[in-house]
């Protein structure tokens, strides 16, 4: 688990405005050498479109607002991929007219740097592995934004160059991304209309009068737990903005890992704060509970009964906590559920190391394992942090999470990290 840096230090002003500062001239608050790599990689101007073939893989509800959902649960926690612009209108409106909200909370869960060109999202890729999302570990959102205005500076200058021609990449899906296809396209695009994720939300969100929009970020990478210190900006967030008027959307690119993990801490936190029941027999204010999902079978690892999570229930003497983070997994499943996750990266990895194509097999194979790690790395986390929740809720959070965690080291130890203890020897057990 890497906790990076605490992030309430970070001097947003020094990014009020954008290019005001040299890129030379910034003080990171995570790692330097992090930081410097990643400006270096971003300089280069490589950048893919966030809307992938078959990026819908729930019905559209909205026109550029790909696999957008709602908690069911009567949780007013909605999740999407990144929108394009017409489409945040799309669901902007919605919020207005439909959901009867006053205010909407926006996180954003990408490590990486996004941009807006014309109608569309875009993120930067290395040139030398176009077909995955680049990891920045260790920084805050100051140091990710401040990146995020390089990769816009960078941008325009090629756009310009280019007599107004906008060049990126492009990608088909396949759930290995050595399998998903690269090329090359490019358009018209007037150099200013080359905007940062915030600047082109500033933008949109002045066009509606009557709902109060505000954004965030969660630094989180790709199918990987939020570092500790996010458990709690999160926690920040929603205690001084949640009321009964007001909606929380989470979004990553496609809407998937990190938006689910985002919109399962929402449902998770904003049950605890209103003190409300989690489990079967809760419900929201529309009715609506969470249904019966195809990873409740119990005594099965499917059901994410790991030693590893089995260990950590035998160590808080009960599984309500892992019931209860079940219930809300359940809740936002619309596009993973991450215990049943844990298992299909068994199935994969074990059919690739059947793969008749013994090299191809075991790289491939490489691939789902590191992916089972990652999920049950962060599911260990939510669980924890579920046990976190219901003892700080009656003390008004009074300790953070990552000075909890840092006295919970006897549990910590039951998962490890992946240079040393259960999970650096994860095998589906």
């Amino acid at each position: 688990m890497e906790t990076g840096k605490n992030n309430t230090h970070a001097d947003a002003s020094k990014l009020d405005s954008a290019f005001e500062v040299k890129i030379e001239e910034y003080t990171p608050d995570g790692p330097v050498w992090v930081f410097e790599e990643a400006s270096n990689l971003i300089g280069e101007g490589v950048v893919k479109v966030d809307h992938f073939e078959n990026i819908y893989r729930l019905p559209k509800k909205f026109e550029g607002s790909p696999n957008w959902r709602q908690a069911r649960g009567g949780y007013k926690v909605v999740g999407s991929g990144q929108s394009t612009l017409a489409g945040l209108r799309s669901i902007l409106k919605y919020y207005v007219e439909e959901m009867g909200l006053k205010k909407v909370i926006f996180i954003n869960m990408r490590s990486e740097p996004v941009v807006y060109a014309n109608n569309f999202s875009y993120g930067p890729r290395n040139p030398h592995n176009l077909n995955e999302n680049i990891e920045i570990n260790g920084l805050s959102t100051t140091d990710v934004e401040c990146l995020q205005h390089r990769l816009v500076d960078v941008l325009r200058k090629h756009t310009r160059e280019s007599s107004n021609g906008f060049t990126y990449h492009k990608d088909t899906y396949a759930l290995v991304p050595e399998d998903r296809e690269d090329y090359v396209c490019s358009e018209p695009c007037d150099s200013k209309n080359i905007l940062s994720v915030n600047e082109a939300y500033d933008k949109v969100k002045s066009e509606f009068s009557t709902l109060e929009v505000k954004f965030f970020r969660l630094p989180v990478n790709d199918e990987r737990v939020p570092n500790l210190e996010d458990f709690d900006r999160l926690v920040q967030y929603l205690k001084a903005e949640l009321d009964n008027s007001t909606g929380v959307h989470f979004n990553c690119q496609m809407g998937k890992g990190r938006t689910t993990t985002g919109m399962v801490l929402a449902c998770l936190i904003t049950a605890k704060l209103m003190q409300q029941p989690i489990g079967l027999e809760s419900s929201g204010s529309n009715g609506d509970s969470s249904t019966e999902s195809s990873a409740n079978k119990p005594g099965t690892l499917e059901n994410g009964e790991f030693q590893i999570i089995n260990n950590l229930c035998s160590a808080l003497s009960s599984k309500t906590m892992k019931a209860e983070m079940d219930f809300v997994l359940d809740a936002c499943d619309h596009m993973q559920n991450l215990r049943k996750c844990i298992w299909e990266t068994k199935v994969q990895y074990d059919k690739e190391m059947s793969n008749p194509d013994k090299e191809a097999g075991e790289r491939r194979a490489t691939f789902w394992k590191k992916l089972g790690v990652n999920f049950i790395e962060r599911y260990f986390y939510l669980i924890l942090f579920n046990v976190y929740c219901t003892e700080q809720v009656p003390q008004s959070f009074k300790v953070s999470f990552v000075d909890w965690c840092g006295e919970k080291q006897d549990l910590i130890e039951i998962l490890g990290t992946r240079e040393k203890g259960p999970l650096s020897t994860f095998d589906w057990v």
